[in-house]
């Protein structure tokens, strides 16, 4: 089993076996954000972003995926220096002095204290990742005057393009994932329900990793299915996916009780000609509009059910949209790629992290490139 390390260097190692030095990945994640902050004219930047906090920052706090109110629970100044809410120091860098941590505290005028002592020199423009209607209160009365700036677009383009060890965490959650999802292929037998095999699946992605990212599609039957039992001949789309060291890694496959039949050997061979055709599509530049473009040109894919998101550390900018259809993927970014092929009545659906690189994309996975597993034969 591949864990990182808490603090200092991770005990994943890559192929050349050397270890991942955290303290390096942290000092250069904070030197991108200290670039936004020059870009931007900024003298304090307010995150409440868990995903933004994580990055610029380190520390391993409770990461849940609810919703709630937006509030600045850490607060990084042009000099670096950083004060973070947090009720205990376990999972806080040592760049994190204990004088500036902060208890858990949903009282505005706790924020409003922290965030004026932090600007007690005096700060013109101050970059905030989101925003309330109570905490624009709070900067009235603590930093009267100060420019606010909408910092988030910035700080989503600065973590799109991967650091070299982003890119090893990601490649080694990937690799989990994968162990996950063919540890739970092999247990497929006719007459398994889904449930049970969701709990495996399931079972198989926490023994590699506490945290997974919130996404409950984990199975699909086929349409036509209308029994929990899985039967001989039976497709199901199997989706694993889970978070190492904070960095997202996912795969999908097909897995197919029994023999597979000529049907899904030919959507198998589509789904293969389809990712070699668009592998050299994700060069940088690429926008949502250009890849939907890419995709409806291969008739064999299912656009409805083909998606494309780019993964990291937490959410990051999305890719196309009515909203925004134009804005380019850069050099380093990082995609999980699902495309679902028809032949006949047969489906195949299968996926994993793209790199875009200068001269296209990169598959980011050691399993096996086939889009189906077969398992129960």
């Amino acid at each position: 089993m591949i864990r990182p390390g808490p603090e200092q260097l991770s005990s994943a190692a890559v192929d050349d076996g050397t270890p991942i030095d955290f303290n390096e990945l942290r000092s250069a994640r904070m030197r991108k954000v200290q670039s936004v902050m020059s870009d931007l004219r900024i003298g304090l930047l307010l995150l409440g972003g868990e995903a933004n906090i994580r990055y610029a920052v380190g520390g391993r706090r409770l990461w849940t995926a609810g919703e709630r109110p937006w509030a600045p629970t850490c607060i990084i100044s042009a000099s670096g220096e950083v004060r973070l809410m947090s009720q205990y120091d376990t999972g806080v860098p040592p760049e994190v002095s204990q004088e500036n941590l902060f208890c858990l505290t949903w009282n505005p005028a706790n924020f409003g204290a922290q965030i004026a002592a932090a600007a007690s020199g005096g700060i013109e423009r101050i970059g905030l990742d989101g925003a309330s209607m109570t905490m624009m209160d709070v900067l009235d009365v603590a930093v009267p005057g100060a420019t606010l700036v909408d910092a988030s677009g910035a700080l989503l383009d600065a973590r799109s393009s991967k650091l070299p060890a982003e890119v090893t965490l990601l490649e080694l959650a990937t690799q989990l994932a994968g162990e996950a999802l063919l540890a739970a292929s092999r247990t497929i037998t006719p007459g398994i329900t889904i449930s049970e095999l969701r709990g495996r699946l399931e079972a198989a992605i926490r023994s590699r990793s506490v945290c997974v990212p919130a996404d409950s599609d984990r199975l699909a039957l086929p349409v036509r299915s209308v029994s929990d039992l899985v039967s001989s001949g039976d497709a199901i789309v199997m989706r694993s996916a889970l978070l190492h060291a904070g960095y997202e890694g996912a795969v999908t496959r097909t897995a197919v009780c029994g023999a597979p039949t000529p049907d899904h050997r030919a959507a198998e061979r589509a789904w293969q000609q389809a990712w070699e055709a668009l592998l050299p599509v994700f060069s940088p530049d690429l926008d949502g509009a250009g890849l939907h473009d890419a995709l409806a040109a291969i008739p064999a894919v299912d656009l409805r059910k083909s998606t494309a998101r780019a993964i990291g550390l937490g959410v990051e900018r999305k890719i196309g949209g009515s909203l925004h259809p134009h804005d380019p993927l850069r050099e380093g970014s990082v995609v999980m790629l699902e495309l679902t092929t028809c032949h006949a009545d047969a489906e195949v659906t299968a996926g994993c992290p793209v790199i875009v690189g200068p001269k296209g994309g990169v598959t980011m996975t050691t399993l096996h490139p086939a889009p189906i597993v077969v398992c129960g034969s």
